[in-house]
C-alpha cells in the first residue's frame, strides 16, 4: 500500500486534532491489518486491459503499471486479451513476477517456445484452467508446441481451445490426464498429413474427461467415437446435433456407455424424446434443449422429474404443457424459456390448476403475453371460485385482473427468487404484473406480505 497519501499536512493535522496517541496507534494496526487482509484478495483476480494502455497513456497509467509490478505476486487469474504496447509491458511484468497462477486466458498466435504467453505459462506449472483463445482459425497455435506445453501442468482441470481437430483433441487428451473439462470453439478437419489422422482410432484408451462444451460448429467432430472413450462424462454441450450424432448419443446411452451423463445442452432443432427416455430414471439434473415437441418434455416430466435442478427450453411453444413443470419439478431451481411468442393469459391462467411444488426455484425467466382480456369462468376451478366472490365483492375486477392477483400469490411463495425475468408482450392491455416484477425482486419482497394478505379477499 502506498503511503504517500500520509505525507499531506492537512491529513496528519486531522489525524492529530481528532485523534490521541492509543486512536493513532489503532488505526495503525487496522491499517496494516487491512493491508495484509485485503490487499491480497485485491490483487488475486486481475485482467490485462488491452485498450487501457491506448485510453489512458498518460501518468495514470504509469501508476498503475507500477502497482502491477508491486502486487504481480498476488495475482490468481490472468486475462490477457488482444496484443498492444501497454499490453506487452504488463505481459513482461507477468512473465517476472508472477508465480502464483492458477488460471489464464491466453490471446496469441505463435509457434515460438520462447514467446511469453509459453515461457509464463511453464513459469506456472500450477496452472488449473487455461484458454487459448487465439482469433486465426488457420495457422493458429502450433499444435505439437500447446501439447508439449500442456504435458507439463500437471494439476490442468479445464482447457479452452478456440479451434482444434478431432485428432487434435485426442492428443491433448492422452497428453494431459488431469484434464476434467474441455471446452471447443470450432472443430476444424484436420490437415493433410498431421499426426494421428484418426485420432488414435486404434487406441482404446480411456479418457477421465467430466465436462466437454463444443460452443460453435461439431459438424466435423466424429461424436460417437469420441465420446464412446469418456466413460466419467458427466455434462455435455453441443451446438449442432444432426441427426446422425443425435442417434449415436442416444445408443450409447441405451448400451449404457455413457453411465454418469446427468447435464445435456443440445442447441440444434429436433425431436429427443427417444434420447431422454433412454437415460436411466431421475438421473438428469440439467436439461437445455433446442426441441419444439411437447413429447419430449412430458419424457422429461415423466422420467426425470424427482431430479431436474435447471431447465432451459429455446423455441418450445407449447405453454399449456409448460404449466406442468410447476406441478411436477421439486427440486428446480432455473427454468427458462426463450421464445419469440409468449404466454397469453389463458395460458398463465393453466398456471392456477395446482399448487407449486418448484419452491426452491432460484431464477425464472418466461415469457409472457397481456393482449387478452377478461378470460372465463370456467378455466380453472380456483380461478371460478375467486371470481364468484369477485362478483359479489369486488365487482370492479376482471376476470384478467383477477388471474393477476392469484398468479402474483404463487409467485410471491417463492422464498428464494433471486434472478427474475418477466418478458411482457405490451400489445392492448398491460397489467400490473409487469410493474410488479419489473423492478426486480426487491420489489417481490416487499410485496410478499400485502400480495397474501389481498389474496385472501378473493
Amino acid at each position: 500500500m502506498d503511503s504517500s497519501p500520509f505525507d499531506i499536512p492537512e491529513l496528519q493535522s486531522l489525524i492529530g486534532r481528532y485523534l490521541d496517541g492509543k486512536d493513532i496507534k489503532t488505526c495503525a494496526l487496522v491499517c496494516k491489518t487491512w493491508h495484509k487482509t485485503y490487499q491480497p484478495l485485491l490483487w488475486q483476480r486481475n485482467r490485462l486491459l488491452s485498450s487501457y494502455g491506448a485510453t489512458h497513456a498518460s501518468a495514470g497509467f504509469g501508476d498503475w503499471q507500477d502497482s502491477v509490478r508491486r502486487n504481480a505476486h498476488w495475482i490468481k487469474d490472468l486475462d490477457g486479451p488482444e496484443t498492444d504496447k501497454a499490453h506487452e509491458m504488463l505481459l513482461s511484468i507477468a512473465l517476472e513476477r508472477c508465480r502464483s497462477l492458477m488460471s489464464i486466458k491466453v490471446a496469441a498466435t505463435t509457434k515460438d517456445e520462447r514467446d511469453k504467453w509459453i515461457q509464463l505459462i511453464k513459469f506456472n506449472p500450477q496452472l488449473q484452467k487455461v484458454a487459448f483463445w487465439y482469433w486465426e482459425l488457420q495457422g493458429g497455435l502450433d499444435e505439437s508446441l500447446m501439447v508439449e506445453t500442456l504435458k507439463g501442468l500437471d494439476k490442468l482441470q479445464h482447457l479452452e481451445l478456440r479451434t482444434a481437430s478431432f485428432p487434435f483433441i485426442c492428443r491433448i487428451l492422452e497428453s494431459v490426464p488431469s484434464l476434467r473439462e474441455l471446452v471447443v470453439g470450432t472443430v476444424v478437419t484436420s490437415e493433410p498429413g498431421s499426426e494421428d489422422q484418426d485420432g488414435g482410432a486404434a487406441n482404446k484408451t480411456t479418457w477421465p474427461l467430466r465436462s466437454l462444451k463444443i460452443t460453435h460448429d461439431n459438424s466435423k467432430l466424429p461424436l460417437c467415437d469420441l465420446l464412446s472413450r469418456m466413460p466419467v462424462l458427466e455434462s455435455l454441450a453441443l451446438e449442432c446435433v444432426d441427426e446422425k450424432s443425435r442417434q449415436g448419443l442416444t445408443q450409447l446411452i441405451k448400451e449404457g456407455r455413457l453411465p454418469l451423463l446427468s447435464e445435456i445442452s443440445l442447441r440444434e432443432e429436433g425431436d429427443y424424446t427417444e434420447l431422454v427416455d433412454a437415460l436411466p430414471p431421475q438421473h438428469l439434473r440439467s436439461a437445455h434443449l433446442q426441441t419444439f415437441y411437447s413429447s419430449t418434455l412430458k419424457s422429461l416430466l415423466k422420467n426425470q422429474n424427482q431430479s431436474l435442478e435447471s431447465l432451459r427450453l429455446f423455441g418450445f411453444d407449447d405453454y399449456r404443457a409448460l404449466a406442468d413443470v410447476f406441478y411436477e419439478c421439486p427440486r428446480l431451481k432455473e427454468f427458462v424459456v426463450e421464445n419469440e411468442s409468449a404466454f397469453e393469459m389463458l395460458d398463465v391462467c393453466h398456471l392456477l390448476y395446482k399448487p407449486w411444488v418448484c419452491m426452491d426455484l432460484e431464477r425464472l425467466s418466461v415469457p409472457i403475453g397481456v393482449d387478452h382480456g377478461p378470460v372465463g369462468d370456467a378455466i380453472a376451478p380456483e380461478l371460478s371460485e375467486a371470481m364468484a366472490v369477485n362478483r359479489t365483492k369486488r365487482s370492479r375486477k376482471s376476470g384478467w385482473q383477477l388471474a393477476e392477483n392469484l398468479f402474483m400469490n404463487r409467485f410471491c411463495k417463492l422464498k428464494k427468487l433471486r434472478d427474475v425475468n418477466f418478458v411482457i408482450d405490451y400489445k392492448k392491455r398491460a397489467l400490473s404484473l409487469d410493474h410488479r416484477i419489473d423492478a426486480g425482486c426487491k420489489t417481490v419482497e416487499n410485496r410478499r406480505d400485502s400480495d397474501e394478505e389481498e389474496s385472501s379477499d378473493y
